[in-house]
């Protein structure tokens, strides 16, 4: 898990242990032989014969599960890395003062200009985050054949409802392959922006749309 995210931390997401975020994923299933834990797909051809399975549990009901943390776990599947507004604030608007650059120029000049207030591991995400949300454009090549990427001039308001949306087309992908119950009161504190109860739906509407038409995937 931290070859895939180095920031990731099981007791951030609500679990005490590394093994009880395990056991919280379908079709993993865990045994232990002794002091030692063994992982395995429920119909890998490589489960462990010889071991003593655990009960296979029943999937636990929309009510026992903190679904504000559910979204997050889908989130993190989908390879979702979300950072402060603020960061991703301030690291836009330092994007869109230097025009177009080659990515890894980019972000040194971003994490320059910022004065040391944002790291390189911030500004790597934010520009994720607006690749991913469509705002960074390519803009040709240099001489040297690397690609240029560029910002098209946004409002702050309009970067994060334009992520916010592209996070939204995840979590909705996810949600269907989890079957997870989607509630929009646990969607406000998932977004980077300040949205209204009908702004909420009107990216609801607008993800799903995107989702059905390809849109927005990684």
């Amino acid at each position: 898990m931290l070859d895939i995210d180095s920031a990731f931390d099981e007791k951030a997401l609500g679990f005490k242990s590394f093994t009880a975020f395990v056991k919280a994923v379908d079709g993993i299933e865990l045994v232990q032989d002794d002091k030692t834990w063994s992982a395995f797909f429920q119909d890998s051809e490589a489960s462990p014969g010889p071991l003593p399975k655990k009960p296979k549990k029943a999937t636990p009901s929309p009510q026992e599960i903190d679904l504000a943390e559910t979204y997050r776990i889908i989130l993190r599947i989908k390879h979702w890395r979300s950072i402060p507004a603020s960061v991703l604030a301030r690291c836009y608007s330092k994007m869109r003062g230097v025009g177009a650059l080659p990515k890894s120029e980019l972000l040194e000049t971003v994490v320059r200009l910022c004065d040391g207030e944002v790291t390189t591991t911030d500004a790597r995400k934010a520009a994720g985050l607006l690749l991913k949300a469509g705002i960074m454009e390519v803009r040709g090549a240099n001489e040297e054949g690397e690609v240029m990427w560029q910002v098209p001039p946004l409002s702050e308001p309009e970067v994060l409802y334009a992520v916010d949306r592209a996070m939204m087309v995840r979590l909705l992908a996810g949600r269907e392959d989890t079957r997870s119950p989607m509630e929009k009161r646990h969607l406000a504190p998932l977004c980077l922006g300040k949205h209204s109860g009908l702004e909420i739906d009107t990216l609801l509407k607008e993800a799903s749309s995107l989702g059905r038409d390809g849109g927005g995937q990684d």
